[in-house]
């Protein structure tokens, strides 16, 4: 990145700057209708991003439920996690 910063002559650096070695990890895994060499625009970020928090949040709730063999109290001490939402994500991801 300090290298594309002190060769971009430009006053911002934009993904056409990058490298394909750095692009290559946004490219999205399935097709869509943005350019070749493209980033996923902000919503397709946030939409995966999203989704990758739920499923560890899940992960972990889960874990601390295993860990405290199901006491829920412990379990959300544990997670530094009020009671009430602990409660509420343990319905929600049907655990």
């Amino acid at each position: 990145m300090e290298y594309v910063a002190a060769t971009v002559s430009e006053t911002v650096v934009e993904p056409r700057h990058l490298p394909e070695r750095i692009l290559a990890p946004l490219a999205p895994s399935k097709p869509d209708t943005a350019p070749a060499g493209a980033p996923p625009g902000p919503e397709r970020r946030s939409a995966r991003l999203a989704e990758e928090l739920r499923t560890v949040e899940r992960e972990r709730i889960a874990e601390a439920l295993r860990t405290t063999g199901g006491v829920k109290v412990r379990a959300a001490e544990l997670l530094g996690m009020p009671l009430r939402t602990f409660t509420y994500k343990c319905k929600q991801y049907g655990l």
